[in-house]
Parts: structure tokens; sequence; C-alpha cells
């Protein structure tokens, strides 16, 4: 186990220490545990017991270190004896902590989650002491929208499910050829269904040749002779398995990588893409474009909204390449809610072969919550990048935070504080609950804000999990681009924010568009490829990406921006 899931069982056995109504000291200890082992920067199966007891008290260190060896926590096994299991979905539902999910359960015998919904629903909870009219509603439209998401994946968790069943697919003796299709294929932010090609010599029965695998389950009333249909069991997933005879493969893939708008659209040659296909076999995509007299389009641009007028004036070789990058934007450190030391964080990105390193940890009113940074921190960090910057001869930290924009919509520092920073990321973290009109004008307000450099996460969604709040992202571009300031991808497969449907429309304005991993620890700087793979999905060149440019054109266009607009 990693440290996030040794993490996890620790504020899992917290959690049922309160539930059941155990020591609070004891339960405040098993949470704390869980904090400090999700931060640690060692992997939990690599560290000494005695650098543990550094972290921990040694009888804690020793549990963990069972954990770690063992699998098992005795007392976490004794606690999760005593609870149904449908309490434990209770205790996933937002809002509902360990004390709250105890009186539903030990005084209303509510232990699911299921019973939960029912009780809500017949207008008997708001009856009960805790719960008002609003906490209720909030309920029922979290469980409705809970709905909506089930059976959805992330584009992170697609991309690795995938992968793992197309290794499993091509090991088969029948499959000649295979690949992953669908949404997947066009690297949306969001999966459906997971999807796949398999090419056969002879048309085969899926349903007698997929039926002893068990992370698929077969739904025989959908499937048909040619497509094979079920629920992908680990993550719970709609899975399609196509399938076509060996000539067939490219044309089938072609279609399935491909949204039927796209597949409507009428070439120089007076037919639409989709007739194309059926003309014949194809060996290669190209083919297909050019019978129908069209540019070629990369999959993940196949979306049928403006990919063919973008052909007309762009070259594929011209979008955006994760190589292309020179360094992240959006970073976090020990100095807030990060993992790691500005010297662990540097040398980590060395290796990558970047640049930079864009330092933007969170502000002050984040203190409570993120380990925002109050200003001695901010003097002191600043201290120790440029002593740092003094020792490196390839390589620079470029000194940025990432700005709480207030409600009021304006920076969390002063302004002799702000104007020492190279750079401001400007994101909201609080006062979410707001409409397009409120949201929008929080943002032009700090948009004109002269300090500004980057507008963050723009909507605050987090996919799958929460809705952003509304905004106008005409308005908002249009402002961007009229005071010269940027906007985010945050790369994080949560985020995916700004939406990609807007960002071609930003880099016609002259927005710059930046990548940021808003990484706090170091494997999520990675996380730069899938915002590398929303920007090619919407059309962007390397030279409207901020991050192209060199640690001299990004310092240039900072001072310039601040000056000009300090002017």
């Amino acid at each position: 186990m990693d440290n996030y899931e040794i993490a996890t069982l620790l504020q899992l056995t917290a959690n049922l220490i309160t539930l059941h109504g155990g020591d609070e000291f004891r339960a405040k200890a098993f949470g704390n545990a869980a904090n400090t082992i999700e931060k640690l920067e060692t992997d939990i199966n690599n560290i000494a017991l005695k650098d543990l007891e550094q972290q921990v008290s040694a009888k804690m260190a020793a549990k963990i270190m069972g954990l770690v060896q063992n699998g098992e926590l005795a007392e976490l096994e004794e606690l999760k004896a005593q609870t149904p299991e449908g309490v434990f979905g209770l205790l996933k539902v937002k809002g509902l902590g360990p004390k709250k999910v105890a009186k539903l359960w030990k005084e209303l015998d509510i232990d699911s989650v299921d019973k939960l919904k029912n009780f809500a629903q017949s207008g008997e909870l708001v009856k009960v002491k805790g719960w008002g009219e609003n906490s209720v509603n909030e309920l029922l439209a979290s469980f409705e929208k809970a709905d909506t998401y089930k059976g959805k994946l992330r584009t992170d968790e697609a991309q690795e499910f995938s992968a793992v069943i197309l290794a499993a697919i091509e090991q088969l003796d029948f499959v000649k050829k295979a690949a992953i299709v669908g949404d997947v294929a066009l690297q949306r932010e969001v999966a459906h269904s997971l999807a796949f090609l398999i090419a056969t010599d002879e048309f085969l029965n899926l349903e007698s040749k997929f039926s002893a695998y068990d992370w698929l389950g077969i739904d025989f009333k959908t499937s048909n002779p040619f497509t094979l249909k079920g629920i992908h069991t680990p993550s719970l997933a709609q899975i399609e398995i196509h399938q076509c005879l060996v000539p067939e493969f490219v044309g089938k893939q072609f279609a399935l990588c491909a949204s039927e708008r796209h597949l409507a659209q009428v070439g120089t040659n007076g037919i639409k893409l989709k007739v194309a296909l059926s003309k014949q076999d194809y060996i290669t995509d190209s083919q297909i474009y050019s019978t129908a007299g069209l540019p070629c389009i990369i999959p993940e641009m196949r979306e049928g909204i403006s990919e063919f007028e973008w052909a007309a004036k762009n070259k594929i070789d011209d979008l955006i390449t994760y190589q292309d990058l020179k360094g992240p934007l959006h970073n976090h450190s020990k100095y807030s809610d990060g993992s790691h030391s500005l010297p662990e964080i540097v040398a980590f990105c060395k290796q990558q072969g970047w640049e930079y390193l864009g330092i933007a940890d969170h502000s002050q009113s984040g203190h409570f919550y993120n380990n925002g940074m109050k200003v001695p921190s901010v003097y002191k960090q600043w201290e120790e990048i440029e002593a740092i910057n003094k020792n490196e001869s390839d390589f620079t930290i470029i000194k940025g935070i990432e700005s709480d924009i207030l409600t009021d919509g304006s920076l969390d520092y002063a302004p002799e504080v702000l104007n020492g920073f190279e750079y401001v990321v400007a994101s909201i973290h609080n006062g979410m609950k707001m409409d397009i009109v409120k949201a929008t004008e929080r943002l032009l307000i700090v948009i004109n804000n002269p300090y500004t450099s980057i507008v963050g996460h723009l909507t605050g969604r987090l996919l799958l999990k929460r809705e952003g709040y509304p905004v106008d992202h005409k308005t908002i571009i249009d402002e961007c681009a009229r005071l010269g300031v940027a906007i985010e991808i945050n790369s994080h497969p949560w985020r995916l924010d700004m939406d990609w449907r807007w960002l071609g429309y930003a880099a016609e304005q002259g927005v710059m568009i930046s990548i940021n991993p808003d990484a706090h620890e170091m494997s999520e700087f990675l996380l730069m490829k899938y915002g590398v793979q929303l920007a090619r999905k919407a059309g962007l060149l390397k030279h409207q990406i901020l991050n192209t440019k060199s640690t001299t054109e990004l310092k240039a266009f900072f001072a310039e921006q601040k000056a000009k607009r300090l002017a």
C-alpha cells in the first residue's frame, strides 16, 4: 500500500472511533497520523521505524508499521466488524461527519445511503433536530448529482483503465488488431464509457469469447453480434467491445473515433466523410480524408465543432506538444500545502529538462485551510529563492503566488507585497456559491487588478464531484485580451479548467494560455500532460502557450505586463 492508502485507512479508523462513541483523543491521534502520512515525503514502504517515530508517536508508529507489513490494523478490523456495510457509504456522503452518521444510524435506523435518500425524500428528515430545509435540499441535490455521475470516469482514470484492458485484449490469440476508441480516443475530459475495437479473421461470438473474464460483466440484452456491451467491474463504467474483419479495421476505427457531426462534414469532392468510409477499405486515415476531399484532423479534434475551419489556417505540426513546455507555473511547496521543499522541487524539475519553476504557493487568506503564507513567510521564501537562483547556472525559480480572489474581487496582499512577486495567479477558493453575475463581476474586478498575471482554474469545478460556479466566459476572455492577462488550463484531471471549448476563442483573441499542473507533490507535476491533451483538442499552437517561452522571454513578458498596467 502507498502513503495515500495507509492515510485513508488511518482516517477511516478515526471516523469509526468517533462513530462508535470512542475516545475523542484517540480518534484525533489517528486523524493526525493520517494527515502526517499523506504528506510524508518518503515512501511509507521504505521508511525505518525510528524515522517514522520522528513524525508520529512511538505507539502510533508501531501500529502504522504493522499496517504496512501485514495489511491489517487490529483496531480498524474490530471497528469494521461492528459497523453495518451501508454505514461506510454514509461516511462518504458530503457534509456527513461520523457524529451525524452515528445519529442517523443509532437513533433513526438509517444504515445506508438508499435509506437516507428515501427518508429525506419522504419529508421526514427535515423534522429531525440538526436538519433544516436548506440542508435537506442540499443533500437531495447532491444525491441527484451523484446519480448523474455514476458510471462516468475522469480522463486519467479512463486512460489508465483502458490501457490495462487493451493490453489484456491484445494477448488474446483470436485478436489480430486492437485499439482504444470512443471517449478515451477523443481525449474527452469525462468518459461515459470505455470502448475498444478488435479485428478478427472472421466474425466471432464475443459473448462466449469474453465470458470468462472477471473484469467484464456482460449485458446480454444490449449486446449484438458486432458489439459486446456490459460493465467494467473494477470501475463500474460502461464498456463496449466492437469487432470487425481485419481489412475493415482502419475505417471502423475512424468511425468510432469521431463525432457524428465530424462524420457529416462534406468535402470538396461533394461527399460526406461517413459516405467516404463506405467506399472502400483503407490503410490510413489520410486516405479517408482524401477520398472526401478534406484535410486531415487528429483524432482528439474530431468533435464536429470548428476543426475544419482550424485546418484551413493551421498545421497539425504546429500544435503544442508536451516537449514544448519549458516549466510549470502553478505549483505548491512546503511553504503552503505542498509536500516538498524548494530544493527538492528544483532537482525534480531539472530532471524533467525544464528551464524554470514558477512557484505559486497559497496566499494568506487560506492560512487555516491550505496553510497559506503570511507575509513573513513570503519574505522568507523570497530569500530562499534568491539563494537558490544564485547557485543555479541553467535553472531559475520565478517568484509567484497563487493569490486568493477575495469575495470583493481583490487580491490577498497589500500592493507593496504583490509588487514583489514576478507574477500572480489569481484563483477563487472560497465563497463559491455565486450566480453568473456575481462570479463574473468578481473575476472582472481581479482581472483589472494590475498585479494579476494569470487567472487560475476559472470556474472552480471538480469533475464528477463539484459543479463550477457559472461564469460569462466570453466577457472574461475579452477582458483578459484587452488587459493582457493570461488564463490557465489547470491540468489536474479533477479540474481541466478552463473548459477546452473556450480555449480556441481565447487564443483567437490573443489571450496567452498557461498549462499548469497545480502540483502539490512530485508526481503531480507530470499532470501537465492532460493539459497538453486538452490544448491540442482545442487546436492550440505552441506560440499560444505561455510556458513555452524561454526563461528570458517569460520574465520579460511578466515584467512588461506589470509595467504596462501600473503605468
